[in-house]
Parts: C-alpha cells; structure tokens; sequence
C-alpha cells in the first residue's frame, strides 16, 4: 500500500494547534501517574528523568 499520494489529514497540518481543543491534556495526567509509577517500580537505578519520544498527540504531561 502506497501513501505518496495520499492527503495528509488536516489534525496533522493547518488544524494541528487546534489538537488540544479536541484533547485536553488534563485528561492524559492519569495515564502519565500510572506510566510513572510503573517505570520508578520497575527500574533497577534512580530515575532522574525520562525521554519520551512521543506518539499520538503528544501531551502525556510528565509527573
């Protein structure tokens, strides 16, 4: 399958700022303490910072 000639959805260009109208990054702060917890839990050294290299939307705020 081929997307070269595909449209680029408009959420991904001219509509892109408006992404937080649509989803709100309050609603992520839930899955971003759970994503925390979880890697502190699991790691064997202390955890200063994480590089998030993002997917979806990006707006998983850091805890």
């Amino acid at each position: 399958m081929s997307v070269e000639n595909e449209p680029v959805p408009r959420l991904y260009t001219d509509l892109s700022s408006w992404w937080q109208l649509l989803s709100e990054p309050a609603h992520y702060a839930e899955e971003a303490g759970f994503y925390s917890k979880l890697m502190v839990g699991k790691s064997r050294i202390t955890l200063n910072a994480v590089l998030e290299l993002g997917s979806g939307g990006g707006i998983t705020p850091p805890t």
